[in-house]
C-alpha cells in the first residue's frame, strides 16, 4: 500500500519536500545575504523579480484554460485581497512571508542565532499559508462550477 495515491502526487510531494529543504538550508546564510543586497541596492529588485516570477507561474497556471467569468472575478478578488493586506503591512520583511511562505518557519529561527522566534511573525506566515488555501479552494471551486454549467 502506497503513501500516495498516484506517480504524480507522489512526485509533487517530493519537490515540494525539496524545496523546503533548500529554504532550510540557507537560514544560515540569509541574514548575510540580506545584508549584502541591502548594501548594493539590490535586494528591492530582487524582491520585485520574485514577485514577477510568482505572478507569470500563476497566470501561465491558471490559464491554462481559458477561464469562465466566475473565475476572472474569483482571482480578481483574490488578488484584490493580497495587494489590500500587501500594502496594509507596516514591516517590509513580513511582506514578503505573503509570496514566499506556505510553510510556517518561526520555531527553526529559535535555534539559529543570527534569527528571531516572534510569535508575530508566526502570525503573518498563518496569515499568509491560510490566504494561498482560501485563494486555491475558491479558484478550484469557481473551475468546478464552470464544469457542472458546461456539463449541463
Amino acid at each position: 500500500m502506497s503513501f500516495f495515491s498516484t506517480r504524480r502526487e507522489r512526485r509533487l510531494w517530493l519537490w515540494t519536500l525539496a524545496v523546503v529543504v533548500a529554504i532550510y538550508s540557507t537560514l544560515g546564510l540569509a541574514r548575510k545575504l540580506s545584508d549584502l543586497l541591502g548594501d548594493t541596492g539590490l535586494g528591492a529588485g530582487f524582491f520585485i523579480l520574485g514577485c514577477l516570477l510568482v505572478v507569470a507561474t500563476v497566470v501561465t497556471q491558471g490559464l491554462k484554460t481559458r477561464p469562465s467569468g466566475t473565475e476572472i472575478v474569483v482571482a480578481l478578488g483574490v488578488l484584490t485581497s493580497y495587494l489590500l493586506v500587501f500594502v496594509r503591512m507596516a514591516i517590509p520583511t513580513e511582506r514578503s512571508h505573503m509570496i514566499e511562505y506556505g510553510v510556517v518557519d518561526e520555531c527553526i529561527q529559535a535555534f539559529l542565532p543570527n534569527r528571531v522566534f516572534d510569535p508575530t511573525d508566526m502570525l503573518f506566515n498563518t496569515l499568509a499559508a491560510v490566504m494561498a488555501i482560501v485563494a486555491s479552494a475558491a479558484l478550484a471551486w469557481a473551475r468546478r462550477r464552470r464544469a457542472r454549467t458546461q456539463a449541463e
